[in-house]
């Protein structure tokens, strides 16, 4: 990508100009919440917005054909938008430039009309600023720039934690770098101002202040009018990842690239920019792009690994899963066995009742049997007694 190595005299922006403000931001850096400030001051967003999610509940303020119109052109320059290597340098030369660049302004005009004060925000721009500002100034807009930044690390964070992302932490450090240094380098001949995530959620109306200034504008809406309805946006307790700067400034083991980075973002914030930082991120963005190409071959076999875990999760899952009901069906079978030893018991308790039940009884059977026959023996006697006892009285009747 062409960079400036200086900052030509900025254009004032005349109040009956049509003017563009383009929020500049690593994703997960706030330029959501940034564009929801802007919507309610007064300036118009595009017609077909991208759907809140549970990741951004207040919304994303950004423009659903842009985004896919941003992926497309990146993806045809054989890059993402999470890139952390350098652009092809020369691609504004190509003819596909132009076809991008009609598309754009076609897709500004659908989503804008003819509104005189707007917002386009979507973290692809850092990259692709360059065509943008052509096609706005093309239909008639100044272009002006809101730089927004977050600390590296909840940046990555933060898109960690989005399901349908999950970058990896280094891998997203890096990405932030490269939106970082693109967004800058490419904004130098344009009027902007430099806030951060913390900044506008301690202070908001200090970046409107400061916007106003640089710009030579006033908000449509004034801050006063607005301040109600800005609150929805600016919810401290919506930001999941606070990590000190000073201590990432301090840490010796932060590569110096992005430690005198942060440090001139912070910088700026609060006093303003310096030219002599041009020279410092120029070095910065050099040596970055230079290193990019030794660092692709283990970067990029540290990406494969990535997406070799991640297309094992879904068998990992299925093998715990499948653990779990074995698990489950284990405890059923020593229950079952359990029962059946109990039942088990029983029966055998049963039959051995059973069996001694069988044998009184036949000693019961064997009992009546010989008194029977006792009772015949006797009954014979007496019948022998009693013919004895006839025979007896007849002779001695006689």
């Amino acid at each position: 990508m062409k960079k400036t190595t200086g900052a030509s005299k900025r254009p004032k922006v005349k109040l009956n100009d049509k003017v563009a403000i383009l929020v500049l931001g690593m994703h997960r850096s706030g330029t959501s919440m940034l564009s929801g400030i802007l919507d309610c001051l007064g300036c118009k967003g595009p017609k077909t917005l991208m759907e809140a999610d549970v990741q951004n509940p207040k919304g994303f303020f950004e423009s659903q054909p842009i985004f896919h119109l941003n992926d497309e052109i990146l993806k045809t320059a054989g890059t993402g938008w999470d890139d952390w290597k350098p652009l092809q340098e020369g691609w504004l030369d190509s003819p596909r430039f132009n076809e991008f660049q009609a598309r754009a302004i076609e897709v500004l005009q659908e989503e804008y009309g003819d509104a005189s004060m707007i917002y386009l925000k979507d973290p692809r721009i850092c990259r692709l600023l360059p065509l943008w500002q052509r096609a706005l100034e093309e239909i008639g807009y100044r272009v002006v720039c809101i730089h927004t930044h977050r600390h590296p690390v909840d940046v990555a964070a933060s898109l960690r934690a989005r399901k349908n992302i999950e970058v990896e932490p280094s891998l997203g450090v890096l990405s932030w770098l490269r939106n970082i240094l693109d967004a800058e380098a490419a904004s130098r001949d344009l009027p902007r101002i430099f806030t951060s995530y913390a900044n506008v959620i301690q202070n908001w109306q200090e970046f409107s202040k400061k916007a106003e200034a640089a710009f030579d504008f006033t908000w449509p809406v004034m801050a006063r009018t607005a301040q109600e309805k800005i609150s929805q946006f600016v919810e401290p307790n919506l930001r999941h990842h606070d990590s000190s700067i000073d201590t990432f400034l301090r840490d010796p083991l932060v590569p110096d690239l992005f430690r005198e980075t942060l440090q001139i973002l912070e910088s700026w914030v609060q006093d303003g920019e310096k030219k002599d930082d041009y020279a410092k991120l120029g070095k910065i963005q050099d040596g970055f792009d230079f290193s990019a190409p030794l660092l692709f071959a283990p970067i990029s076999a540290l990406e494969a690994a990535t997406r070799d875990v991640k297309d094992l999760t879904p068998h990992k899952a299925s093998a715990e899963a499948r653990q779990n009901e074995v698990n489950a069906l284990t405890i059923k079978l020593t229950d079952a066995e359990g029962q059946r030893d109990q039942l088990s018991s029983q029966t055998e308790q049963l039959r051995a009742e059973l069996d001694q039940n069988r044998v009184d009884l036949e000693k019961a059977k064997t009992h009546a049997e010989t008194s029977e026959a006792e009772v015949d023996a006797l009954t014979a006697k007496l019948t022998d007694a009693e013919g004895q006892r006839d025979q007896l009285s007849s002779q001695t009747e006689q």
